[in-house]
């Protein structure tokens, strides 16, 4: 990032003018803003999306959604709540944090609010959303909203209300931009460049540049074929760009221009004139570092609930209100007891499950065979299970033992949290607890899984399924069955099995960090050639690792203890 900033000023590709006239917005008083920001900061009014220069949009799994409500406006719950939900993540998301600054665009005197929400998915990746927030005319209104993740960063870069953004979409391909918020709240484009674009046309100073860069791209990208624009400092020498090219002697670079009789500007002639459009614009680019205080997501109601549970917590005490509250991006949190889905599914006139035409419908289907219900979740995104207490954690059973207790299927970024799953009938089965098929993105977390089940988990065609600090134990055939499937256990015990294969992996790679394996009574593991089993910091008991040692099957094993 501080790379892209450094040549913001030395590579000028695209700039986009926007009108700078705007009417003088009313001006109350400092303290009265910051006692309206510190009253929405402790969730006790709202913030409006009626100021005509918010364009932000969120992405819903429907498609776009606004990013604030404009006539009802939202609280801080819902817009935290607004900013987990929209984010384009590959995995459930969790670890909300908060923090927020006062700032002052436009350097008039008059505070702003800026608000971060940061969060992460199951797999680390990082993302945030800045709320840029005004009183204007005694009303809260949202003037702009950053988005930052892995591949794109956009972001508040100091307190005059200067905003950076930059990115890529592959190594050929990169952008930097720069914006601000002005003293009436109204967002201001200042520049913005590519290194594989034309210059921007709309500014007359530089914009023959852009056609002796197309014209001899050759000479001067040779490696990337991009219209790379050298701009020279004070001593004559090329700035470096952000991509090499090729030649990369400054007299055959001087000669292409000078042959086109366009000049080349040295950055001092560059920073002056986007000075000039900064001052145009009413911005003040002060070089100064945001002063950003933490909040305490657990001391704001509402967002408590966000940052203990997850997304639109959904608190239920009933399996009817479990099974209602079932849908995309919702977290439903489970009160202490017992949830029999076998006696939902009778009670009820569920929908079918097809098995050869693999329904698509998105929700709660009734599967299964033998003439046996089974409880199936289909096609569904963004869904936490968990329960409330984890000292008394919640248990989802069902009846039959030839039905699976859940079922996922085309399902992704589901979260199971602090349940006991399993059946209520013992003995022989050839259902499992907890089966994930055509799904991806299925973590669960301090899970009891018990039998019968055949299996505590059974996973086909289902890739990034993870469980962490799980109990998988007493089951009748074994402990996983899995096809075609990417499975990763942390700190997990598995133990009490028989008594058939404990772990059946076909097709499938499997890794097994810190776990435990002791009392299974059967035969420890067997692979199909394809398959792949790690096992690093795990503890076995004699049968286990004797299992693992005398294993001549086909599949690779790697054990690093």
């Amino acid at each position: 990032m501080k790379r892209l900033l450094s040549l913001a000023l030395a590579l000028l590709v695209v700039f986009s003018l926007c009108a700078c006239t705007s009417g003088p917005a009313p001006a109350p008083s400092a303290s009265t803003s910051e006692d309206m920001y510190m009253d929405f900061l402790a969730g006790n009014s709202k913030v409006y999306g009626d100021f005509a220069n918010v364009t932000m949009y969120g992405s819903g799994y429907d498609g776009p959604q606004p990013f604030i409500d404009k006539e009802d406006g939202f609280d801080i719950a819902q817009l935290v709540n607004r900013v987990v939900v929209s984010a384009d993540m590959p995995g459930a998301k969790s670890a909300v944090t908060m923090r927020y600054a006062l700032i002052d665009c436009g350097s008039d005197g008059e505070p702003e609010l800026a608000l971060s929400t940061s969060i992460e998915d199951t797999y680390g990746s990082p993302f945030e959303r800045q709320a840029i927030i005004k009183n204007i005319d005694g009303k809260l209104q949202l003037c702009h909203v950053t988005e930052s993740y892995y591949r794109y960063y956009e972001e508040l870069f100091n307190p005059g209300g200067v905003i950076v953004s930059g990115g890529s979409s592959s190594y050929l391909s990169s952008v930097y931009s720069k914006a601000a918020i002005d003293k009436d709240g109204v967002y201001r484009n200042i520049f913005s460049e590519t290194d594989d674009y034309y210059l921007g046309s709309q500014f007359p100073e530089f914009c023959k540049i852009a056609e002796v860069a197309a014209q001899r791209e050759d000479e001067l990208d040779d490696n990337y074929l991009l219209k790379t624009v050298y701009f020279f400092g004070e001593d004559g020498a090329p700035l470096d760009p952000i991509f090499s090219a090729e030649p990369e002697d400054d007299e055959t670079i001087k000669s292409i221009f000078a042959e086109a009789g366009e000049k080349l500007y040295t950055l001092e002639e560059i920073s002056a004139v986007i000075k000039e459009k900064m001052d145009s614009c009413g911005v003040v680019d002060k070089m100064e570092e945001i002063v950003w205080t933490d909040l305490d997501p657990s001391a704001i109601p509402g967002v408590k609930d966000i940052a203990e549970y997850g997304i639109n917590p959904v608190f239920v005490s009933t399996t009817d209100e479990f099974v209602s509250a079932i849908a995309d991006d919702t977290t439903i949190v489970l009160a202490p007891g017992e949830y029999n889905v076998t006696e939902w599914v009778n009670a009820n006139d569920v929908r079918e499950f097809d098995y050869e035409e693999n329904t698509w419908d998105a929700g709660v289907f009734k599967g299964g065979y033998f003439d046996e219900p089974e409880f199936v979740i289909n096609n569904l995104s963004g869904l936490t299970i968990v329960s409330q207490d984890k000292n008394k954690p919640a248990t989802i059973v069902c009846e039959p033992r030839h039905s699976n207790v859940i079922a996922f299927r085309n399902c992704n970024s589901i979260i199971l949290k602090d349940i006991i799953a399993g059946h209520t009938q013992g003995g022989s089965c050839s259902g499992d607890v907890i089966a994930v098929i055509d799904s991806y993105a299925v973590d669960m977390y301090n899970c009891d899984l018990y039998g019968c089940g055949a299996y505590g988990i059974y996973a086909d065609n289902a890739s990034n399924v993870v469980l962490t600090d799980c109990v998988i134990h007493d089951c009748s055939y074994g402990c996983v069955e899995a096809y075609d499937s990417y499975l990763n256990f942390y700190g997990c015990v598995f133990r009490d099995c028989k008594e058939y294969t404990m772990f059946d992996i076909m097709n499938t790679d499997a890794y097994f960090e810190n776990c435990s394996f002791k009392n299974l009574q059967g035969e420890m593991l067997y692979m199909t050639t394809s398959s792949y089993v790690n096992f690093k910091g795990c503890t076995f008991d004699a049968n286990a690792l004797n299992g693992l040692n005398w294993y001549s099957g086909e599949g690779r094993i790697q054990l690093d203890n």
